[in-house]
């Protein structure tokens, strides 16, 4: 009898070990992170294409639900849905006036926002080629001024 005890023992233990091995999927809380920030212009809205990176993407249990940009101490939050792992969001900060400091974050419903924030970033008023071209016209100004002077004078 002991002996059919033992095995009887030894049998549930091993099925009950193949079955938290097999049946029990591992719990992955990955917390999202913001892998890179684009600047870009629309009109007179400054936009950030901001790519975040979570695993796992398992709607509607585990996601990431919105991205935070901090504007110089102001946050906007802006609400997302994410359809994979890594993805694109838009983030339309309006009209940017200045050269403001952004930090940006992503938000998982589960685990919270992400440990670091992507930047700081400087946002520019102008783009740089708006930068340049006005530059370069008012250097062509000015030289075309003092040739001006200096065939009057």
């Amino acid at each position: 009898m002991n002996r059919a005890n033992g095995l009887l023992r030894r049998l549930t233990f091993s099925i009950l070990l193949l079955w938290v091995f097999v049946f029990i999927a591992p719990v992955l809380a990955g917390i999202p992170s913001v892998d890179d920030v684009v600047v870009r212009a629309v009109d007179d809205h400054t936009v950030l294409d901001v790519t975040v990176n979570h695993l796992p993407a398992s709607p509607p249990v585990h996601y990431v639900d919105r991205i935070i940009v901090n504007v110089d101490g102001t946050n906007k939050t802006f609400d997302v849905t994410q359809t994979s792992v890594t993805f694109t969001h838009a983030c339309d900060l309006g009209v940017v006036e200045g050269t403001p400091t952004v930090l940006v974050w992503a938000h998982c419903n589960v685990n919270g926002d992400s440990t670091e924030p992507y930047g700081p970033l400087q946002i520019p008023e102008f783009s740089t080629f708006t930068l340049l071209l006005a530059l370069t016209l008012a250097a062509t100004l000015k030289t075309l001024a003092v040739r001006r002077t200096h065939v009057r004078g």
